[in-house]
Parts: structure tokens; sequence; C-alpha cells
């Protein structure tokens, strides 16, 4: 007599990256099912699946569950990533990949406290990452530390910025100022002090490496011309701006010109409702140009009610005369840079994130599972594509003639060639053909960072960085216990 767990015994399984609302088959051969996400997808269950796994001799893959970040490095065929082990465990993984064999080539374990967020390329074997408070060189050939640079870096922010003039730009090891390196010394040229009491939120540097631009929460930005190393002025945040000022913020290349959020009423709108839109800002003269808002949309949003707004999420230069948003009712807006004139609103989809390469001519967004193509041109939707996972990571190729999405569990980057109307367009560099540039070996021991835990504020002998560092209250309520 045959036993229940012997007659439901599972054969299939159709994986859904949302809940399952409906499935329908004739002969259990062909499935139809509808998905949270809304869409219908079509079940071929005869045929075969692909094995997922790299054979026992190539398995670094399977090291990597889940990739947190990745970064497309020159030649194209090679990525920089940052991952873990699995999706719950908080170990730090560094990894090289290979785009023509689709495997990890090389993959390091980093102790490490606190990691980067940022990643710059300086060769093509060698990148700049930041590690407990410390900014490094690391060889991607041995996968170690070639170089530490000079002093501590903030203690909550992972952001640096490099510049043409081979300098790097970087908050103090307080947040209350910049500081500028010189990576050909790897040494700390001059700290930037506006004597500001709040810490820096976030900064930006201009495509020329001339002019920068810092913020805190509430005020006030300060600009700073990186030439002659001195802060140019700064601009208070009221009475003409309120909260949230510099959130997003953007320099031209001639550092004439400073486009920067503020949170502040819309002109004829109901008193006290506040929108994060845009002012663009005269660097030379110090005024106010005009502002940047989609008032049409808000008016209509305050009317029915609900819950979105036109509130800037992410800011973005399209090209000389135009800027990009992404906006919190998950709508991009094109806006020309001359006049503020609102261009036009690229809608249809329900975008989360916004990717551009200067190379190419499409506008990429994504959403949790879904990945939308739009042209720079006529803002038209030319693509989509819905996948079964969630999107983790979204990123254009160093050409911008391929794309890469990432999943988990385990670790997949899926590289996409761009059709539409024409022959393929491909990279004649990225060749099955080409040598790599990497050594045979792969796998390394854990690498540890030699600096030690418990030192709250760190100093280094020769640092200029003399930022005073004041403890929190999580810190004071530690010592406290002792």
């Amino acid at each position: 007599m045959e036993t229940r767990s012997e007659i439901c015994q599972e054969v299939d399984e159709l994986h859904h990256g949302n809940r399952l609302e409906a499935s329908k088959t004739i002969d259990m051969k062909t499935v139809i099912t509808v998905a949270g996400d809304s869409n219908l997808r079509i079940w071929d269950r005869t045929k075969s699946k692909q094995p997922t796994n790299e054979s026992a001799d190539n398995n670094l893959s399977q090291k990597i569950g889940r990739i947190y970040r990745l970064w497309s490095l020159e030649p194209t065929r090679y990525m920089f990533v940052e991952g873990t082990a699995t999706s719950e465990s908080s170990d730090v993984l560094f990894g090289v990949y290979d785009c023509i064999t689709d495997k990890f080539i090389k993959i390091r374990r980093m102790n490490v406290i606190t990691y980067s967020s940022n990643v710059h390329q300086i060769d093509a074997t060698r990148v700049l990452v930041k590690l407990n408070r410390k900014l490094f060189v690391i060889n991607l050939n041995t996968m170690d530390i070639e170089t530490k640079l000079q002093g501590f870096t903030c203690k909550d922010s992972s952001y640096f910025k490099y510049t043409p003039r081979n300098q790097l730009i970087c908050h103090t090891k307080a947040d209350k100022n910049l500081k500028i390196y010189d990576l050909s010394t790897g040494k700390v040229v001059c700290v930037l002090k506006a004597g500001q009491t709040m810490n820096l939120e976030s900064f930006v540097v201009n495509s020329t490496g001339k002019v920068a631009c810092a913020s805190s929460d509430k005020g006030p930005l300060i600009l700073y011309d990186l030439v002659d190393q001195e802060v140019m002025y700064t601009i208070p945040s009221k009475p003409d701006y309120h909260e949230r000022v510099g959130l997003y913020k953007w320099i031209n290349a001639e550092g004439t010109r400073l486009i920067f959020s503020t949170r502040d009423n819309l002109p004829y709108m109901t008193e006290g409702v506040r929108v994060d839109h845009l002012v663009v800002w005269d660097i030379q003269n110090k005024k106010e140009l005009f502002r940047m808002y989609d008032s049409v949309y808000q008016q209509k949003y305050e009317a029915l009610k609900n819950m979105d707004d036109t509130s800037v999420a992410e800011l973005r230069q399209l090209d000389d005369r135009r800027m990009i948003t992404l906006n919190r009712d998950k709508i991009l807006r094109v806006y020309d840079l001359d006049t503020g004139k609102l261009l036009h609103r690229l809608e249809g989809g329900h975008s989360t994130s916004l990717k551009l390469h200067e190379k190419s001519p499409y506008i990429l967004t994504c959403e949790e599972d879904c990945i939308r193509l739009w042209d720079k041109t006529t803002y038209k939707q030319v693509a989509t594509f819905s996948l079964d996972k969630t999107i983790e990571n979204l990123l254009w190729s160093g050409c911008g003639r391929f794309f890469y999405t990432t999943s988990s569990n385990p670790a997949k980057v899926l590289r996409w060639k761009i059709h539409y109307g024409h022959k393929e367009v491909s990279d004649i560099s990225f060749d099955e053909d080409s040598q790599s540039i990497f050594s045979s070996k792969a796998e390394f021991e854990p690498l540890e960072i030699e600096i030690p835990e418990d030192v709250k504020f760190p100093t280094e002998e020769g640092d200029p960085d003399d930022d005073v560092e004041v403890p929190s209250d999580d810190e004071d309520d530690d010592d406290g216990d002792d």
C-alpha cells in the first residue's frame, strides 16, 4: 500500500520571485502561472534544466552567495565584486569576475570591521578601497594590500571621489571637513576647513576636478576651489531654503553652475506641503537662477490626496543640455539645463534605479524584477524584460555596450547584449581570444587588516587631518559600562 508521502513526492519546482496568484495546466507539460508581479509566465516542463553549479575543479562562484556591489574594470571583460558567503553572513569577500568565462577568477575574504561601498580603479590590476577607516591600494593579482594611504577616514562614510588631476577627495576623520590626497604619493595634500560645526553629509566634485560642493542635513552648502585649495563661500539654508538642503547635488564641468535639492513649498501649492525639488545656482555671481519641478503632477497628487509626490530621489546629467531625475512617484523627468523647463516625463514603469553611460544611446532603469531601456533622444521605452529573481545590482560595462545584473544563492552575474532594430552591438575588445592579465592563483587565505578594533579615535604621526572626533552617545554609554 502506498503511503501519502510516496504519493506526494516532489518531482519539479517552478520558482517564482513573487507570491504565486494562479496556475493552469492541461497536460502537465505546459504550465501557465500568474504571480504577484502581474507577469504571465508560460513554462515548458519538457525542457531539461541547465545545471547552475560549476564543476568541482572551479567552484569559486559557490563561495559567494550574495553580491552586494560590483564595479566594471578596464579591460571590460573583468569586474571587481564585493559580496558575502551567504545572504545571511556578515563576512566580506572581494573577488574578480571574468565576464568571458562567466567565472570568478580571484577571491579573498577580508577580516575587517567596516569596508568600502566605493571603489576606484587605478590601473588594470589595482583598485583603491576603504577598509577599517583607512584607504588601501589592493593588487588584484595577489589580492593583497600594496599601499596604505596616510591617515584615517570618516567612520560613517565610505564615499570618496577621484579627480582627473590624480587626486582623491574624501571626508576628514571627524566628518567636519574635506581633505585632498595626492595619489602619486599617498599623502594628504591639504584639509579644506570651512569652520562649520555640523558633520558633512555628502559632497560632489565636478568632472574636471576643480570645484566641489559639500552639505550637511540642515545646511549650509559649502563650495570649494580644489585648484587653489580653499573654501570659496557658503550658501546658507535659511531663509531661502529649508529642509534637506543639498541632499542631491551636481556641478557642471566648467564649475560655473550648481544644482542642489531643497525640501520646500512649490509656488501655487498648499502651504506646508513640502517637496524635494531642484535649485539652479550661478556659482560666479552667487545667486539663484531658477528652480526645476513638476507643478502639474504635484497638483494632481494633492487633488487626489494620495501618497505620491514629485520629490527628487536621484539626479543625473543626461548630456550637456539636459538633466534627468528619478522621483518618488517612480517617474523619470528630463529638464532643460539652460531654462529649467520640464521637457518630458518617462512613464510606464515603477523605476527604483537609474543608470546612465555617456557612450550609450539608452537610459537603463530597473525595478524589483524588471529591466527597462529608454531612448535618450525620443524618450520612448524600447525594451523591457522581466526576470524570475529580484535584481540586486544593475551596472553598465565600461564600454557602454553591455550591461550586467546580479542575483543570489548562488551568486550569478548576467551579461546583457543590446539590440534595437540594427546589427548587434558588441565590444570589439571583448574577445574570447583575448589573453587574461591575471595569474592562475585564484583563492587566498583570509586577509587580516592590522587596525585594532578598540581604537575609536585613531591618529597617525605626520597626518595633517587634525579634526577632533566627538564620542557618540552610544560610545559614551559603552565607556560608562566598563
